[in-house]
């Protein structure tokens, strides 16, 4: 099982490594990206979605593209 990405040091280390990560809503798989910004509400990713942090879970990813 992949690892659950839940506080911001986590987070900001997807971000400085350039990892893939799995965003799940509502229990339903939604995308891989890479995270390129965040803060207290949302999370934005490279192809340039916003997600809020309370809406979503992350997941570290072992595909790659």
């Amino acid at each position: 099982m992949s690892k659950v990405i839940s506080n911001d040091a986590e987070i900001q280390s997807c971000v400085s490594n350039h990892s893939l990560v799995e965003i799940w809503v509502s229990r339903e798989f939604d995308a891989h990206c890479r995270l390129v910004e965040y803060n207290d509400q949302v999370v934005r990713t490279s192809d340039g979605f916003y997600y809020l942090r309370t809406n979503i879970k992350m997941r570290l990813t072992s595909f790659s593209i």
